[in-house]
């Protein structure tokens, strides 16, 4: 019995007074900050020499942390149709190279304008 009780005390005790703001002294400003569970300020002191006592600040939030919401990853469709129109699309606004793919989404050549001659040239990968 009496284990149970000085269990149950030390669990209510750290219950109870369990930290839930942390003060970190900051050398540059030469203050004391007090930021909340997720990493906020939320204020400061700073000792008054004049007046020989502590004066405490509280800071506005502004860009305050959230905690970190997860989601479900996005579902991407990498068809080789979508893969060829985005590549092909983007080169022949350029107008100046075309690559070729085949069914399985390898490189297998390329098409490069030649401006004097003012013909398609077509390379192939060697393999």
């Amino acid at each position: 019995m009496k284990k149970l009780i000085i269990f149950s005390s030390l669990l209510l005790g750290t219950l109870c007074f369990s930290q839930s703001v942390v003060e970190k002294y900051n050398s540059i400003y030469k203050r004391y900050e007090y930021f909340d569970s997720i990493g906020n300020l939320i204020g400061y002191k700073i000792y008054n020499n004049l007046s020989r006592q502590w004066e405490y600040f509280t800071v506005q939030p502004q860009n305050t942390k959230q905690p970190y919401q997860y989601r479900d990853p996005a579902k991407l469709d990498l068809g080789i149709d979508t893969y060829n129109q985005q590549s092909g699309g983007n080169n022949q606004n350029s107008n100046t190279r075309r690559n070729y793919y085949d069914e399985s989404g390898n490189f297998v050549g390329v098409e490069i304008y030649n401006p004097r001659t003012k013909e398609w040239e077509y390379w192939e990968v060697k393999k």
